[in-house]
């Protein structure tokens, strides 16, 4: 099984790149290669940019942050199976960052959030469904107006975007497993309202869903408050 890690947003609520931030020897990005290293999702790990944070060393050669960092834990000659790839300036959203991974895309494939952190082993069998979607159910509070809903249950469900009348209940959680044959409905997709290709949107495209309760570590890191809290979580289960 092959994993998409999306790490082209722009943080514009956090106000820094918080994919940088170093959280106990790690940023976001080498935390969830190392995840992905721990459940065998490895086969191939494609790192979705943004070319906005891209530096220019000369006229042919350009850095990246991320790239740098990433290949100074895993120089290429160890692990050879991560591919970079840029979204499109013209594209936004998580699904856009799908669409700029799927022609490296060759099986059944699983999609993480760069920005959230995970820690723990998980089933990653799609028992013949189009697309597993993790959940938690979390009790009232206006900060889980940052997730997205879901509603409905079992494979009868619809997953909504940030919906500003929902404070309680069940919550995806990010973490996606799509089935290999899934890419052709990105064909299908268009941008939101918002202007942004929405994973949620590309998940409620496919009927043979089913809803999996996310039972390991897990935080989204979203505002500044959260760095601290992300430290000492980590630094509990090291």
């Amino acid at each position: 099984m092959e994993c998409v890690i999306l790490a082209a947003g722009k943080s514009s609520r956090f106000g820094e790149n918080k994919l940088l931030i170093d959280f106990s020897g790690k940023n976001l990005v080498l935390w969830n290669i190392k995840f992905a290293q721990e459940n065998k999702i490895d086969n191939k790990i494609i790192i979705v940019i943004n070319k906005q944070d891209c530096d220019f060393i000369d006229d042919n050669r350009i850095t990246h942050p991320i790239i740098e960092s990433v290949r100074y834990h895993y120089p290429i000659h160890d692990f050879p199976n991560i591919i970079f790839e840029f979204q499109k300036t013209d594209e936004y959203g998580p699904a856009a960052g799908i669409k700029a991974a799927s022609n490296y895309i060759s099986e059944d494939y699983v999609v993480l959030f760069g920005d959230n952190f995970l820690h723990g082993k998980i089933d990653m069998e799609l028992y013949n469904s189009d697309v597993k979607v993790t959940f938690r159910e979390l009790e009232r509070s206006t900060e889980n107006l940052r997730l997205g809903a879901i509603v409905g249950n079992n494979n009868k469900f619809t997953v909504k975007e940030k919906p500003h009348n929902y404070t309680e209940g069940n919550f995806y959680c990010g973490f996606t497993i799509f089935a290999y044959h899934t890419l052709e409905k990105l064909k299908e997709l268009k941008p939101s309202k918002r202007g942004e290709y929405e994973i949620t949107e590309f998940i409620n495209m496919f009927k043979n869903k089913i809803l999996m309760f996310l039972d390991i570590n897990w935080i989204d890191i979203t505002y500044k408050e959260d760095i601290e809290k992300t430290t000492q979580y980590i630094n509990k289960i090291k």
